[in-house]
């Protein structure tokens, strides 16, 4: 698939090298904040410091691909090549996350299944727990 002069090989390798950089950018990755840890956190779903800087790169990358975020991770005509072709391998449809799409656009990181599902199930609560995600059929005295 060829989108302008950039093939999908080319974007998902422009990608790959963008992932490589942004993994080696000093990153406090302990805390409350979306993309750090807390130690009792660590401790429920399994994830050391030292997997958090792929792991996060990589779900910020996949916020990305979903138009949740818009960071100039690429170039717009790069990245939408990536988002035509992960829509095709992945069903990864804008601005709708799945644990399952996510799993498998971590594997292209090197990123295991489990610890994937763990950081979008610990994302995902953190997003509850701000208020920024709920549930028809929560309490109302939940969010804290």
């Amino acid at each position: 698939m060829i989108s302008g002069n950039i093939t999908t090989e080319r974007a998902w390798a422009a990608l790959q090298d963008a992932f490589r950089r942004d993994i080696r950018r000093p990153v406090k990755y302990e805390g409350s904040d979306w993309y750090q840890i807390t130690p009792e956190e660590r401790k429920v779903f399994g994830i050391s410091l030292a997997s958090m800087p792929p792991v996060v790169t990589a779900y910020r990358y996949y916020e990305e691909v979903l138009g949740l975020t818009d960071t100039d991770i690429l170039p717009p005509n790069v990245m939408a090549v990536i988002r035509q072709d992960a829509a095709r391998r992945f069903g990864m449809e804008p601005q709708i996350r799945c644990h399952s799409e996510f799993e498998n656009f971590a594997k292209l990181f090197g990123i295991s299944r489990r610890k994937a599902h763990a950081w979008f199930i610990k994302h995902e609560f953190w997003c509850v727990r701000r208020g920024i995600q709920g549930y028809e059929d929560d309490d109302a005295g939940f969010f804290y």
